[in-house]
């Protein structure tokens, strides 16, 4: 571990979330801090979803990883997220929240 530079993992829960995904994966993205993963956890989604979130992982400075679970709710793909994460420190966006620029630099300086 870094402690100046620790990874961070950012865990995505995803259900029927493309009206939304492209502007909160960007958020991420742009932080002055970025993640060292972003895992996006569908749970069962019938939109848009997967190809979006796909799309956004062929160009992105980051690792983007995309897991498909069978429909059990946010708790439970939080929690696949978390048993997948390499991220010393674990970071959690919804689907349609943003992140303002230095959310994740402020926090990894708090710990």
């Amino acid at each position: 571990m870094n402690p100046k530079h620790p990874s961070v993992s950012v865990i995505v829960p995803v259900f029927n979330g493309a009206p939304y995904l492209e502007a909160a994966l960007a958020s991420v993205l742009a932080q002055t801090n970025p993640p060292s993963e972003i895992i996006t956890i569908d749970d069962g989604s019938d939109d848009d979803s997967a190809t979006l979130i796909q799309q956004m992982a062929a160009s992105a400075p980051v690792p983007i990883c995309y897991v498909r679970q069978q429909q059990r709710g946010p708790g439970a793909a939080r929690n696949h997220g978390v048993a997948i994460a390499t991220g010393e420190i674990l970071a959690f966006l919804d689907q349609d929240d943003l992140w303002a620029e230095a959310k994740l630099q402020q926090q990894v300086q708090i710990f």
